[in-house]
């Protein structure tokens, strides 16, 4: 047998291992749990808009931003601020960027940091 023959040969056998080892996942049916589930959209946006000053667990307080774990503001009060912004104008209002539900979702997301 010559050389490139042989060569040939190896590598269909460990393509064959190979693929023998980590057969393909089948095809899920559409009731099926995805392999990897993204976070709920609270959580997505909460990370995006608010993490930067309140933090990934509501305490960071930078620039000025409340502590969300002292809170002891009620869900209306909450949602009012993420619609419109704070009073002193250093938090901006998300009304236009976010649905309502959205908006609802963040607030009992909020909530879950009070300790």
């Amino acid at each position: 047998m010559q050389l490139s023959q042989l060569t040939g040969t190896i590598i269909v056998l460990i393509s064959f291992v190979l693929f023998a080892c980590n057969p393909p996942e089948k095809p899920k049916s559409k009731g099926d749990e995805p392999a990897f589930k993204k976070p709920p959209i609270a959580v997505q946006k909460y990370k995006q808009l608010c993490s930067p000053c309140h933090g990934i667990t509501g305490n960071l307080q930078i620039g000025g931003a409340k502590d969300l774990t002292q809170s002891n503001m009620s869900k209306p009060d909450i949602i009012h601020i993420i619609a419109n912004g704070s009073e002193n104008k250093k938090m901006a209002g998300y009304k236009g960027m976010l649905s309502s539900e959205e908006i609802d979702k963040m607030a009992d997301y909020i909530i879950q940091f009070r300790k």
